[in-house]
């Protein structure tokens, strides 16, 4: 039974619309007549659609396959490993050294290799090392200049001939 207000289905001989709550007493034919309008409207909105076809374009496009890149008869590079892995060579150790020769260049090279991160790892290590012996020679060289500087001074003023005197 479907309640003649709403369209529920309602237990058969139930009284009351469980839903809307109006009276399911009418007589059985108008009960039959909205339960089949019902059940009509039920199927027709149940009922499949059929895709609509779809409209076929003038034209087709081939299929193309994407070129690939050329190959390369390589054998000294590896696919996955670092250029800045690599081992360096004798002439790379050769061109390093000459242009370490270069003075105020050798200071910024050295700086640039010690601090870039697209470097050779080889030069870069040699480079930080090369900073680390630099600051270390100057501080021996700083100590050493000022103790010749006292011990000269020292000597004049001994042998009298100091510059106090002016």
């Amino acid at each position: 039974m479907f309640c003649p207000n709403c369209g529920t289905s309602v237990p058969d001989g139930s009284k009351f619309c469980v839903s809307c709550g109006s009276s399911m007493q009418q007589p059985e034919e108008a009960n039959e007549l909205i339960n089949e309008s019902i059940q009509q409207q039920v199927q027709e909105e149940y009922q499949p659609q059929q895709p609509a076809p779809q409209q076929q374009t003038e034209y087709q496009q081939q299929y193309q396959p994407m070129p690939q890149p050329a190959r390369t008869n390589n054998i000294n590079v590896q696919p996955g490993v670092d250029v800045r892995e690599k081992v360096y060579g004798v002439g790379g150790w050769l061109i390093t050294l000459l242009l370490l020769c270069i003075p105020i260049v050798n200071f910024i090279l050295t700086l640039v290799w010690a601090f870039s991160g697209s470097v050779n790892k080889n030069k870069k290590n040699f480079a930080i090392a090369l900073l680390i012996m630099m600051v270390i020679m100057t501080a021996i060289s700083i100590v050493v200049y000022s103790s010749l500087v006292s011990m000269i001074g020292s000597i004049f003023d001994n042998l009298g001939g100091g510059f106090g005197d002016f």
